[in-house]
């Protein structure tokens, strides 16, 4: 956190919401599907997408919530105020375009192409460096975390029947140690088969607690704190996500989600020219239009108002 003011202005989510909230004062708020903690580096780079990940803030409020969130980190990150004003005006651009075709494909981004020729060589390479970010956990946690395991396949295998037990054989798995935002929140990543027997097509799953959304503010929980998370990200990914779901682990609540091939977030560092930032700005911005009003009742609404 003593890094740069960016890397304590991730930790501070929860502040920033509530100082948000406080601006927008006791009108009744137009109520979306929020990404919760929508900043720079959240932004991810798979495989086969790209686009805001991490929704383990997901919840419903007000837009400005989002807005305000993302928008600040451009401001605190950029490399001078004026790259900083034109991906804020990009940041705009986006959300019009999301708004306007809700169902048009994600833009893809030149940063993306440049950050995937960096990729490790194959999905094996990437997938063994995965497990060597996976830390011992103790004995008895291991035996919570098997049960809880349990119930999470058995409820997979009820939603998805053409999959057998096999599928989610265990590998490797460990505790995950990352994150500035979510740092007081335990993870914990697993390898498990997949598909096949074949190493290069096991995949990764990791576990995150869920913290409650901040009391006393316009963000809640909207259909229940259960499924929150898991709602959130159906409805704002960029991706299909097909084993989305959350499990009770020593009386707290998890999600579980997969990491696409070759995930990585990025970072600040990452971005070099000012269309780099404009791209990963109108591409944030366009998920936001594309996800707040997504099943949401007052959709038309946010159109109007939002032009």
């Amino acid at each position: 956190m003593r890094e740069s003011p960016f890397a304590y202005y991730r930790f501070i989510n929860r502040e920033f919401t509530r100082q948000t909230c406080a601006r927008l004062g006791a009108r009744d708020p137009l109520l979306v599907n929020l990404h919760g903690d929508a900043h720079l580096e959240q932004y991810a780079v798979a495989a086969d997408g790209e686009g805001l990940a991490d929704f383990d803030a997901a919840a419903l409020g007000p837009p400005e919530v989002d807005f305000e969130r993302f928008a600040t980190s451009i401001v605190l990150a950029a490399p001078s105020p004026g790259v900083a004003r034109e991906a804020l005006d990009a940041f705009v651009d986006g959300y019009r375009a999301g708004l306007a075709d809700p169902e048009r494909g994600p833009p893809a981004t030149g940063v993306a192409a440049r950050l995937r020729a960096q990729f490790a060589p194959t999905p094996t390479a990437w997938l063994d460096g995965v497990e060597r970010m996976m830390h011992p956990v103790s004995k008895e946690k291991r035996q919570h975390m098997e049960r809880a395991r349990a119930r999470y396949i058995s409820a997979m295998l009820s939603q998805n029947p053409d999959l057998s037990a096999s599928f989610f054989k265990l590998k490797k798995g460990g505790m995950l140690q990352v994150g500035l935002g979510s740092a007081r929140e335990a993870k914990f990543l697993a390898r498990v088969e997949g598909p096949t027997a074949v190493p290069e097509d096991d995949v990764i799953l990791e576990t995150k607690q869920v913290a409650a959304p901040v009391a006393g503010t316009c963000v809640s929980a909207g259909l229940g704190h259960a499924q929150r998370v898991a709602l959130g990200q159906a409805r704002l990914s960029t991706t299909p996500q097909r084993f989305l779901g959350y499990v009770e682990l020593e009386d707290h609540l998890y999600y579980v989600h997969v990491w696409r091939v070759h995930y990585r977030e990025i970072h600040a560092g990452d971005l070099g020219a000012p269309a780099e930032w404009n791209e990963i700005a109108r591409v944030s911005r366009w998920q936001l239009g594309r996800g707040h009003p997504r099943h949401v009742e007052r959709a038309s609404e946010l159109r109007a108002r939002l032009g």
